[in-house]
């Protein structure tokens, strides 16, 4: 963080341990993110705001807890986290891949079964996306193709239609291989890789998921050393099974609900982020 923001972040971290002071009777508990600092539209720092946490990314600080906090894709190891983490625990220590190609590799690994496949030899339609997190590029291409992109990953087309004109996704967040609550997310149908035009409304878990695709997400989610962070999942019409294909562990939102939704489902996962890592 750049020194005149650290100062800043410092100031607010002094008034707000102020405020929450008198607000919590004398006792404060402070979350240590690191290395970066999160950004105030992060899932995480709206819960902590709700269960009067403070927030810092100033080590040399007085704090409770801790997350290793990088918007990265693939993250390096940081010696100060790993040294901490002998004497307090650092959520998210080792979830440093969150790749598509690696997120679909665990998946093969725990589903038997994955998206990818081979432009080379493959005959039809497919999607390309790009192996970062978070590029929002995604396309239908033709294949087969000569000359692959390594920077990509191409993957078979997911039927997710949700009607004629809409796609759903389902945003799953995680909390200790828990599943608290899901966003049904529903865009139109050209559109499908897009952020915009998107509308959600609040699942039940219990609904969505049969009892052993939730053990094999939990699976998933241990082999990806993710234990608190979003995933995107897809159930195909064709085949009736759900594929991971994105994984977050830094998430943003809940967006598209109202306020009203936001603060029960804020509620929800402050209780389920508690019980796991605060207890």
């Amino acid at each position: 963080m750049p020194l005149p923001k650290r100062l800043l972040e410092d100031i607010i971290f002094r008034l707000r341990y102020l405020k929450l002071f008198f607000k919590n009777n004398r006792e404060i508990k402070t979350f240590l993110f690191y290395p970066h600092y999160p950004s105030k539209r992060s899932v995480l720092y709206k819960i902590l705001g709700l269960m009067n946490y403070n927030r810092t990314n100033n080590p040399k600080l007085k704090y409770d807890y801790v997350i290793n906090w990088q918007h990265e894709t693939f993250r390096e190891k940081i010696p100060f986290l790993e040294e901490l983490h002998k004497k307090k625990y650092v959520i998210n220590l080792n979830c440093n891949d969150i790749s598509k190609k690696y997120i679909d590799s665990v998946l093969k690994s725990v589903f038997g079964y994955c998206t990818e496949i081979n432009p080379v030899t493959f005959k039809g339609i497919c999607v390309k996306k790009n192996n970062i997190n978070a590029m929002h590029d995604g396309k239908i291409i033709e294949c087969p193709v000569n000359n692959p992109d390594k920077n990509y990953i191409y993957q078979k087309l997911i039927n997710n239609i949700y009607d004629d004109t809409l796609v759903q996704d389902i945003r799953t967040p995680v909390i200790k291989g828990n599943i608290p609550v899901v966003y049904l997310k529903r865009r139109p149908v050209e559109g499908r890789f897009a952020r915009e035009k998107t509308t959600s409304r609040i699942g039940n878990p219990d609904e969505i998921f049969s009892d052993e695709e939730k053990t094999k997400i939990k699976k998933f989610c241990e082999k990806l050393n993710l234990e608190y962070g979003d995933l995107d999942i897809l159930r195909d019409n064709d085949d009736g099974k759900i594929y991971i294909v994105d994984v977050n562990n830094t998430p943003h939102g809940p967006s598209q609900l109202n306020k009203k939704e936001k603060k029960y489902v804020l509620e929800i996962l402050a209780r389920e982020f508690k019980k796991a890592f605060m207890n």
